[in-house]
């Protein structure tokens, strides 16, 4: 915002000197006298403009270490879901395959008749 107000000061000063040329020239600064006010309005906005930003950088650096330790922790969450998840799956396969084999043992003993000692 400082930035914005010295430019806007420096535009009305050097309108306000335009007030003492000839009509034709105060639509049409000279473009010596805007470079150098385009170049001392850049290092006024530049000295200032480092601590702005470093309060901005380690800001961001902050917010993007939050965010990062809220990830790690999101993946803590979900590797120990998928650990569960995986011993519920070995824990169900090994339930499939155990009534798989009473099932096939029913099957053999439901196809085998006790009066003629035979296979249906």
């Amino acid at each position: 915002m400082g930035e914005y107000e010295t430019r806007r000061q420096k535009r009305k000063s050097s309108l306000d000197s335009g007030a003492n040329r000839s009509p034709g020239k105060m639509m049409d600064p000279d473009p010596v006298h805007r470079y150098e006010q385009m170049e001392s309005a850049g290092q006024q906005s530049a000295s200032p403009g480092p601590a702005r930003s470093g309060d901005c950088i380690s800001d961001e650096i902050a917010e993007r270490d939050s965010r990062l330790a809220c990830a790690k922790q999101m993946i803590e969450i979900l590797t120990l879901k998928v650990e569960k998840l995986e011993q519920l799956m070995a824990l169900k396969d090994g339930k499939i395959q155990a009534l798989t084999m009473q099932l096939q043992q029913d099957d053999m003993g439901a196809n085998y008749d006790d009066d003629d000692n035979s296979i249906k």
